[in-house]
């Protein structure tokens, strides 16, 4: 039988680890009270679900970008005045339109007051074309006011300044039509004869 005794713990063996950090004075915590569990990273948007964003014109937040993209500006929003002078000039363009497409429909009549204004005499005689024309030009009357109708209020929408739109419109379907309706003006006899006049006057 042995007589040797067990050996006593040092100080501090069966203590706790706050209890030794307590005894030597530490104000330290515990290692697992402070470390807090790593936050997975979450992915950047694909290309797929940045699309509809992109056709809008918006850059899509990604999740990292989160708390920066709230205290952003948001896009300058049209003016009322914009938006009021927009939509007056397209109304005034579809009346116009309407007016002229209507006017067209006796395009004989229409050259024969033109032909007065100006001084041809005679009246106009080139039907065949005249109808032909008049209809290709009545059709880019309206779908030249169709698309300009439709940009002006996709701009709105963005939104960004939209006053010009019709403007621009205008001259452009205006210049087309116009061309349209050159070549049976051109192939009128009266008219001919009207510019042959003129000619022989500037050479006398």
């Amino acid at each position: 039988m042995s007589d040797a005794t067990p050996a006593r713990p040092q100080f501090g063996e069966y203590a706790s680890v706050e209890e030794q950090q307590r005894r030597r004075g530490s104000g330290v915590q515990h290692p697992d009270a402070t470390i807090q569990p790593a936050q997975p990273a979450l992915p950047e948007p694909t290309p797929y679900e940045r699309a509809p964003y992109e056709r809008r014109g918006v850059t899509p937040a990604g999740p990292n970008k989160a708390a920066a993209s709230t205290g952003g500006a948001s896009p300058a929003a049209v003016s009322p005045v914009d938006r009021l002078v927009t939509l007056g000039l397209l109304a005034y363009g579809l009346v116009n339109v309407i007016m002229t497409v209507l006017a067209y429909r006796d395009f004989s009549a229409v050259m024969n007051d033109a032909w007065r204004m100006l001084g041809v005499e005679g009246s106009f005689t080139n039907y065949g074309q005249g109808r032909l024309w008049s209809t290709v030009a009545s059709a880019v009357l309206i779908v030249g006011w169709t698309l300009t109708a439709y940009l002006s209020v996709r701009r709105l929408r963005i939104p960004k300044h939209a006053w010009w739109v019709p403007l621009v419109g205008a001259v452009v379907t205006t210049i087309l039509a116009s061309l349209a309706l050159a070549v049976a003006i051109m192939g009128d006899p009266s008219f001919q004869a009207h510019l042959a006049g003129l000619s022989a006057a500037a050479a006398g």
